[in-house]
C-alpha cells in the first residue's frame, strides 16, 4: 500500500546522487514491509542498523469522503501538501525542524495525529498512560481513559516563571483541525 513512498525514497536517493550532494551523517534508505503486522521489516532492520533518527513515508488517507469522521481521523486532502503527523513515536524536535523548513521554503503542508487510540484501533499501553500522568502531575484518569468530563482534567507539571511570555497559542477545532500562532 505504499507504493508512492518507495517512489518517494527512491527519488530522495536519485537527486542525492545526480546533484553530487554530500551530507556529514550516513544515510539508509530502506522500503520496509509488513508493518501491519507488527514492523517486522522496519524493526529487523533498524535492530540491525541502529539508526539516531528515522524519517518515514507511509500513505495516509484523503478524508473527505463522507464516511470519515475528521474529529478522529483530521481533516486531509489530496493536493494540499504532504501530511506530518504528530505522536507519541514522533521526535518532536525533528518534526518541528520539518515544520520549520516547509515554512521557510513555502511548502504547504498538513498536520495529522496518530488517532488510533482515538478510534479504537489501537488500545493505550500501560507505558504510554504512565508517560501522561508523568508529564502531567494532575491528569484525571476517568478523563483520560473513559472520556468522562471533568471541570480540569489537565494540570501542567511544569512551572512556568511568571516573567515569561507566550511564544505560541494553539487553537483546537471541533471538527479536529487546529492552528498554531506564533510571536516570531
Amino acid at each position: 500500500d505504499n507504493r508512492i513512498g518507495g517512489f518517494m525514497i527512491a527519488e530522495v536517493a536519485r537527486r542525492l546522487s545526480e546533484n553530487k550532494k554530500t551530507i556529514d551523517f550516513g544515510l539508509y534508505i530502506v522500503n520496509a514491509v509488513q508493518e501491519e503486522i507488527g514492523l517486522r521489516g522496519a524493526q529487523m532492520i533498524a535492530e540491525r542498523i541502529k539508526p539516531d533518527v528515522a524519517i518515514v513515508t507511509d500513505v495516509t488517507h484523503d478524508t473527505q469522503s463522507p464516511m470519515y469522521d475528521k474529529k478522529v481521523q483530521g481533516d486531509l486532502s489530496c493536493g494540499k501538501g504532504p501530511v506530518l503527523t504528530f505522536g507519541p513515536a514522533v521526535q518532536n524536535n525533528l518534526l518541528k525542524m520539518l515544520f520549520d523548513v516547509s515554512e521557510k521554503k513555502k511548502i504547504n503542508v498538513q498536520r495529522s495525529n496518530i488517532s488510533h487510540i482515538l478510534s479504537g484501533r489501537n488500545k493505550p499501553s500501560l507505558d504510554f498512560v504512565l508517560k501522561l500522568c508523568d508529564y502531567y502531575n494532575d491528569i484525571d484518569l476517568d478523563w483520560l481513559l473513559k472520556g468522562i468530563s471533568s471541570p480540569n482534567p489537565i494540570n501542567h507539571k511544569k512551572n512556568r516563571n511568571k516573567t515569561s511570555s507566550i511564544n505560541k497559542i494553539v487553537l483546537f477545532f471541533e471538527d479536529g483541525t487546529f492552528e498554531t500562532f506564533s510571536s516570531k
